[in-house]
């Protein structure tokens, strides 16, 4: 089931098929992988920005996680869906440091 940036938590999570608990791992794993991504390429900070083979590959990666956990993989709609929300929240350092 395809989903879009307005869906609401709730419908996101039945169209992944998981429940709660299953939920609050994909969050978990999604977000380690925002950090990740903003910290090997900081002037990435809008899904949009990044190349589809990373895309394919973060996609790949999460679904290994929680296929290993017995959680129902998802569709590269709902990693948009999340990790749209999660770059614009994740805090980016807007100073790079002197060497």
């Amino acid at each position: 089931m395809s989903i879009c940036s307005r869906t609401l938590v709730d419908e996101a999570r039945a169209a992944a098929g998981h429940s709660l608990e299953q939920w609050h791992r994909f969050y978990f794993v999604t977000k380690d992988e925002a950090i990740q991504l903003s910290k090997a390429y900081p002037d990435w900070q809008r899904w949009i920005h990044i190349p589809a083979n990373k895309k394919e590959e973060m996609l790949a990666r999460i679904n290994r996680h929680l296929a290993a956990e017995g959680i129902p993989m998802v569709e590269m709609s709902i990693l948009k869906w999340r990790m749209s929300q999660l770059m614009r929240s994740i805090p980016r350092n807007p100073c790079k440091s002197d060497r």
